[in-house]
């Protein structure tokens, strides 16, 4: 009855830590059931995500204007890295404020809005309520579509795109993702239960290094021709950056440093030419500042509630700059891959291309 209550949809979302665990059914015909509500408030510092709503605000460009034309010393790199950082110093204030509980906001809005509705059926002839009323309508909508909005971002979902407010759909897709995706503890091979901080599973964020240029000299027999060496090699033009950049969804997951694909697009006019100078850097020194090439390592549930370390996948969430020199790099051998690979491997290596 307790798991009954608790999977409603209303308590469902007031209760989204809770778990339960079935324990042995000893001598008796049932399994006891131990509910968790997880009440305990743990405040966590979260990371900076560029949030695609606030992007429309009149206020947002300007912002961003303001905050790149600020002077750094170094290089290339390393002044984009800082326009960047001291872009999300701003955008996290502006975040706080702009962003708050939408939810009330709609609430209070929808609110306003009726009492202003009621007083002007009353006196039908006020003009002054008939032009309160017109701006508690755009407030309210305003409103209604940013919680859209930020639900949409937050659940990710691609192929919604038309159609009434989706709001309750988006809300009850994140609170799923959650549930499913949630670690309560991870069993061994021998059945025992760990519940503890994944990282201390994981291992050591100590990056180790292996050198395997001999090793792989001695393995690969098949090589590709010099003209297709200078294809590869050839200088990288500013419409080729500016193609891949606007090649990807808006809406994956950023990298460390929390700035999407959507706001480089949106702002592609003020950083445009910092991005397009970063990236033929790159290609200039193979260097890439260790701020950039950073990745938020994430491990994807492959069954819902899953409880063995084999449940997982893992991905790198890359920052999009690096996603762009990755692609660009993608773009230039695939066009080789024919020569050098079997049939099979290129039918797998063109499924992956995708996700780059």
């Amino acid at each position: 009855m307790a798991l009954m209550m608790i999977y409603q949809e209303g308590l469902f979302g007031k209760f989204e830590n809770s778990e339960a665990i079935f324990l042995p059914h000893s001598i008796s015909d049932h399994c006891p059931s131990m509910v968790k509500l997880g009440l305990q408030d743990i405040k966590k510092n979260r990371p900076f995500k560029n949030l695609n709503f606030l992007t429309d605000k009149a206020d947002f460009l300007p912002l961003v204007e303001m905050c790149w034309r600020e002077q750094f010393h170094g290089t290339i790199q390393y002044k984009l890295f800082s326009k960047l950082r001291n872009l999300k110093k701003v955008r996290k204030t502006l975040n706080n404020d702009k962003v708050g509980d939408l939810t009330i906001k709609s609430i209070e809005a929808k609110a306003a809005l009726d009492d202003c509705q009621r007083l002007f059926d009353l006196q039908p002839l006020d003009s002054n309520l008939r032009i309160r009323e017109t701006k508690l309508i755009s407030c309210y909508t305003s409103t209604l579509k940013a919680e859209e909005d930020l639900l949409r971002q937050k659940s990710r979902i691609q192929w919604l795109k038309i159609g009434d407010r989706n709001s309750s759909y988006f809300f009850k897709d994140i609170n799923g993702k959650r549930n499913r995706s949630k670690i309560h503890y991870i069993t061994t091979d021998d059945g025992s239960l760990i519940e503890c901080d994944i990282l201390t599973i994981l291992g050591c964020s100590i990056p180790v290094r292996h050198e395997i240029g001999s090793i792989l000299s001695n393995i690969i027999d098949k090589v590709i021709s010099n003209d297709q060496a200078d294809f590869i090699g050839r200088d990288i033009t500013n419409d080729e950056i500016r193609e891949v950049c606007f090649s990807f969804h808006p809406n994956k997951a950023p990298g460390p440093d929390g700035f999407n694909a959507h706001f480089f697009k949106i702002t592609w006019d003020i950083v445009g030419e910092d991005v397009i100078s970063d990236v033929q850097e790159f290609f200039r020194s193979s260097l890439l500042l260790m701020e950039l090439n950073a990745i938020i390592l994430a491990i994807i549930p492959k069954v819902p509630n899953p409880s063995k370390m084999k449940d997982f996948r893992p991905i790198s969430c890359c920052n999009t700059l690096h996603k762009i020199i990755a692609k660009i790099i993608a773009n230039r051998i695939k066009h080789c891959l024919p020569d050098i690979t079997t049939t099979k491997m290129l039918a797998a290596l063109s499924w992956l291309s995708k996700w780059i």
